[in-house]
């Protein structure tokens, strides 16, 4: 397998979509293609980058808190004329 055969192949091996003869080929060039295998894993760390990015993250109670005091505060732009 070629590096260029490899590359159309690629995500379907990332995503488990592969029959088995050819992702037993792939990952055989990926044994012994280090270029290849380094795209690999550059790939794999983007897919994760993005499931951890799309966790939702909550605000801690503390800032929460304080957000709600400032914003109960008067506006000092507002004049009480």
């Amino acid at each position: 397998m070629s590096c260029e055969h490899l590359n159309d192949r690629l995500t379907d091996l990332l995503e488990g979509t592969l029959p088995g003869d050819v992702c037993e080929e792939v990952n055989r060039h990926l044994a012994e293609c280090a270029d290849c295998a380094r795209l690999r894993e550059d790939l794999q760390d983007i897919a994760r980058l993005c499931r951890e990015a799309a966790q939702p993250t909550t605000m801690p109670e503390e800032l929460r808190g304080r957000i709600a005091q400032m914003l109960a505060l008067p506006d000092p732009r507002r004049s009480s004329v």
